[in-house]
């Protein structure tokens, strides 16, 4: 299993073990559910493609073996430079682009597909072409087939995915890449009900086989080893008749 990075506007690979020219130092790729995932990763000064780089612009795709179309897109966001002749790369997923437009205040009744549906035409109406999405498959549905949903104020189209559909519905939100299209599927299950669409993995951990190192810390930093118990305060006269709040304890 290899997997390798292009320039997504060039296509030029900027990342592959197997070319000696096409390094890149670290290079570590997070996914999150949901989530906005993240690519690392370390380039020289030198490599082929440090002077194309544009943060907010710059796309890298990562492929899969010889798959024709990529498994994970995302937008250069930083780039630092250090002392060394190289610079620290972040990338962000490219389903980010969603926090790029804006939605008006709304009030909306109808299916989870529909609102989707009014969000991305909105979005897409808002962006420039190569921060486009298309809507792919969506199988979340509400057990009434009907929806309500309502905002009194601008919102970005990712913060209304989040707060109106996954939080309330549940489901996966993730981008697929078919053909140079960026679509956006809305899909359902969870692992006793897997929609065919999620690709979940079915395979069984198991040490010294696919799980090779693991390790457990406990520590007691933060063990206590007395405690004095208090309970409520309550107001008390003394013997002399004036007023003190004393916090109750087991003797009380």
């Amino acid at each position: 299993m290899a997997y390798t990075i292009r320039n997504d506007a060039s296509g030029a690979i900027v990342y592959d073990p197997r070319i000696e020219d096409a390094v890149l130092i670290e290079p570590t790729l997070h996914q999150k559910d949901n989530m906005f995932g993240s690519l690392k990763c370390i380039m020289s000064q030198d490599h082929s493609d440090h002077a194309n780089l544009q943060k907010r612009r710059t796309i890298y795709a990562i492929y899969k073996d010889d798959a024709s179309d990529p498994m994970w897109k995302g937008i250069l966001i930083d780039g630092s430079d250090s002392l060394s002749p190289s610079m620290s790369l972040y990338f962000e997923d490219f389903m980010s682009v969603l926090r790029d437009s804006m939605q008006d205040a709304f009030l909306f009744t109808g299916q989870p597909i529909d609102f989707l549906t009014m969000l991305i035409d909105a979005h897409n109406a808002q962006v420039d072409p190569w921060q486009r999405v298309t809507l792919g498959h969506v199988t979340v549905t509400d057990p009434n087939d009907y929806v309500r949903w309502s905002s009194e104020s601008e919102l970005s189209t990712w913060d209304i995915m989040k707060t109106r559909l996954i939080d309330t519905l549940g489901g996966h939100m993730r981008m697929r890449y078919e053909g140079g299209v960026a679509y956006l599927d809305y899909l359902a299950g969870d692992t006793t009900n897997l929609d065919p669409y999620l690709n979940v993995s079915t395979q069984v951990i198991e040490f010294g086989e696919n799980l090779v190192e693991f390790s457990r810390v406990v520590s007691a930093a933060e063990t206590y080893t007395a405690c004095i118990p208090k309970g409520a305060t309550v107001d008390q006269y003394d013997d002399e008749g004036e007023l003190h709040s004393v916090a109750l304890t087991i003797e009380s």
